[in-house]
């Protein structure tokens, strides 16, 4: 298994490359603030921004067999076309280890019918086809972690000049917020 549109040479067959879409917001994030008198002074609350995105993850499974079947004489494996391999990668998902390893890292495939394309490709220098078939699942992800400091204002000082027939009077209000 490998990310797509790496430098790095074609792996020997079966291989999987995934690819990660563009995410897109899901409905509209949100400001979640939290206060900590043990921050540094100017940073005693803390806003965080929450959200979901939704992403598409692709993964492009390429083998050498273009069909299915039974194991070939002196094979121990039977012969597992790219459709095939997508089909047990998607079944898989519904699997609650699958689906646990997945929440630990924050993500959810919330469409596992995703449709299988198989577009079998002329291996170069071989001249024969290998199996090659898409699978798409729509996964959710929370949005990046942003977040942003600010304090809290603890004393206020104010002058306030009255002028009363030319007496003027320079009152100065020092007020402590709680």
């Amino acid at each position: 298994m490998l990310w797509k549109y790496q430098d790095a040479g074609q792996p020997p067959l079966p291989y999987i490359a995934l690819a990660l879409g563009r995410a897109r917001g899901v409905g509209r994030d949100a400001i979640v603030e939290d206060y900590d008198a043990a921050r540094p002074a100017g940073q005693e609350i803390r806003r965080r921004l929450v959200g979901l995105r939704e992403v598409v993850l692709s993964l492009e499974c390429y083998t050498a067999d273009t069909v299915s079947g039974d194991a070939p004489p002196g094979a121990l494996l039977p012969l597992v076309d790219s459709e095939e391999l997508c089909e047990r990668i998607r079944s898989s998902f519904a699997l609650p280890s699958m689906q646990d390893r997945l929440w630990s890292v924050d993500v959810s495939v919330f469409d596992i019918e995703g449709s299988i394309q198989t577009l079998p490709t002329i291996a170069l220098g071989l001249g024969s086809f290998r199996g090659r078939s898409v699978l798409d699942l729509r996964c959710y992800m929370p949005a990046p972690a942003l977040a942003e400091y600010v304090g809290i204002i603890s004393q206020v000082t104010t002058t306030i000049h009255v002028a009363d027939e030319g007496n003027p009077l320079d009152i100065e209000v020092n007020t402590m917020l709680p």
